[in-house]
Parts: structure tokens; C-alpha cells; sequence
């Protein structure tokens, strides 16, 4: 994954956690639909962070699918 992609990456990923960790309090705390949208904002931050993984994975394919060494056809 490409060092740009990094921190992005992390940021999704840990809002993920914090609004799964935050969900449960906010139910207990009274808050239902509060705790609702927390896990909706989950849910969209764990499928952001899935499309950008995705995303860096497909574009470093195709980075070393350009250059690459075809020894196997020579032989």
C-alpha cells in the first residue's frame, strides 16, 4: 500500500472502532437513536476504509503488472 494511502487508511479504521465502542454507551446512557446512527457512521467508515484498502491494492496491481520482468515466457 502506497505510504499516501497509510494514514487515510487508519483514520477510517479507527473512527470504525470508536463509534462501535461508542454505540453501546450512548444505548445505555438512553440514547437509542444516537447509538443507531453511531453504527450507521460505523458502518460507513468500515466500508470506506474496505474501498480505499481495495483501491491502493488494485492501483499497486496494476503498478507491478506495467514492469514486470517476463522471464517465464523465455523459457
Amino acid at each position: 500500500m502506497a505510504r499516501s494511502s497509510d494514514l487515510p487508511l487508519a483514520v477510517w479504521v479507527l473512527a470504525a472502532c470508536g463509534f462501535v465502542l461508542a454505540a453501546p454507551v450512548l444505548g445505555r446512557l438512553g440514547h437509542p437513536v444516537l447509538a443507531d446512527l453511531a453504527m450507521a457512521a460505523a458502518t460507513l467508515c468500515g466500508l470506506a476504509s474496505f474501498t480505499l484498502a481495495g483501491l491502493a491494492t488494485l492501483r499497486a496491481n496494476r503498478r507491478a503488472g506495467e514492469g514486470a520482468d517476463r522471464r517465464g515466457d523465455a523459457s
